[in-house]
């Protein structure tokens, strides 16, 4: 390997880098206009629904782009994971989101480390060695690898980490690069510079409830506006109204 050797060199099979990297940018932004739309939609100050889609959309968006790619498929790593990850060439490819404002990436960590994440770093590289006060080593250990749906990838499977920050008025900033899991806190150790992903740079703001309120107060309602005149009638007595002979 030459100097000029980059780590995406020969990473995803026949598929090109550029490519790779457009459709994962494109994958994000896609799950970042759906997040916002649904929160738009929900009309609530909390953002539960903007997490949550954006949490489903995450993967589903990803698979999306990489459907028709020659050289990717959808694997299921277990029941750790509510939807199936990406693999391309020799990439597993896993997003996850890191902020929710504009922070320095290698202050991210892995939200939640549990079996299932433990089990995706098999395929990262291991963390430095821990020193101890008697200056012995002592690498960070989280158990066995389980072996079950990821134990069938090849062994030069690279896992490819795609962090991101985002909020319901855009997404900010995404990163790819390898790294290792230094902890059950999730910090990570890159060995790669994580690397920029192109992101739409202009936030496109949402209305949030008190906007829609005074829209909607703004708004032509069925009360609004001046009243009609009426036309009125001279009045008839009763027996006229009736039909009947009219009294003298």
């Amino acid at each position: 390997m030459t100097n000029d050797a980059h780590w995406t060199d020969d990473l995803f099979g026949g598929v090109k880098p550029d490519e790779v990297q457009r459709r994962v940018s494109q994958a994000l932004q896609d799950m970042n206009d759906n997040a916002r739309r649904a929160q738009g939609d929900a009309n609530s100050r909390r953002k539960h629904t903007y997490g949550i889609t954006r949490y489903n959309n995450c993967h589903e968006r990803l698979q999306e782009q990489f459907a028709e790619v020659r050289g990717a498929y959808r694997i299921n790593a277990g029941k750790s994971f509510a939807w199936d990850l990406v693999v391309v060439g020799k990439a597993l490819l896993y997003p996850f989101h890191y902020a929710h404002q504009d922070k320095d990436v290698r202050e991210a960590r892995i939200p939640n480390v549990h079996r299932g994440i433990v089990d995706l770093f098999q395929f990262a590289p291991p963390p430095t060695p821990v020193v101890d006060i008697f200056g012995e080593e002592h690498m960070p250990g989280f158990g066995p690898v389980e072996q079950g749906r990821l134990y069938g990838l090849p062994r030069d499977t690279r896992l490819v980490l795609i962090p991101f920050a985002s909020n319901d008025s855009g997404l900010l900033k995404a990163y790819w690069g390898i790294a290792a899991l230094v902890d059950d806190s999730g910090a990570l150790e890159w060995t790669t510079d994580p690397e920029p992903l192109p992101v739409a740079t202009i936030a496109r703001p949402t209305l949030d409830i008190v906007q829609r309120q005074r829209a909607a107060a703004d708004a032509v309602t069925f009360d609004s506006g001046e009243e009609p005149v009426a036309e009125l009638s001279p009045k008839q007595d009763q027996a006229g109204e009736a039909g009947g002979p009219s009294q003298p």
